[in-house]
């Protein structure tokens, strides 16, 4: 990456298999990362497996939130069981809550319309803050019933703000 810019990531990939990783890109002129990012694989809780997240803290240089950031590939089995499945409470153990620092999420749920972002937010234990709704299909035009469209891709935060966009 050309600087300022620096990466986190986590590597779920196992040899002769497709690549499976996350990484979180941040400008370093803007944040400072306050310590080493824990990387899972959601699938097994553990450093091998499948589906990568990776979560870190950055502190602002200058002025602004402090931000503890995750960001995930949950597995197709989230598309079904929604906030409540494995990937979730494992990603939920993963989350430090420290104190002062407001959550960002970044990545693929593999969900449908029918789990909200609040329910997410619930799941790993924070409450949901400024909208940041997902109003249509993101990955393909797929609409289930019961489960609605796919909106797989979420940015979910506890940062104040409005709630409605």
């Amino acid at each position: 990456l050309p600087p300022p810019y620096l990466q986190v990531h986590h590597d779920c990939s196992s040899k002769g298999s497709a690549i499976d990783l996350t990484t979180l890109v941040y400008n370093s002129q803007r944040w400072k990362l306050t310590d080493n990012a824990t990387g899972v694989c959601l699938s097994t809780g553990g450093a091998n497996g499948s589906n990568p997240a990776v979560v870190a803290r950055f502190d602002p240089v200058g002025n602004g939130s402090k931000l503890e950031v995750a960001g995930a590939h949950f597995s197709t089995t989230t598309a079904i069981l929604g906030s409540w499945g494995f990937d979730s409470s494992t990603l939920k153990k993963s989350l430090q809550h420290h104190p002062g620092y407001e959550k960002v999420f970044l990545g693929d749920t593999n969900a449908f319309s029918h789990t909200k972002n609040v329910d997410f937010a619930i799941a790993w234990g924070f409450d949901l803050g400024a909208s940041t709704p997902t109003q249509a299909a993101t990955v393909y035009d797929l609409t289930l019933p019961f489960l609605g469209y796919w909106n797989a891709d979420r940015i979910i935060t506890s940062l104040p703000g409005s709630p409605t966009p």
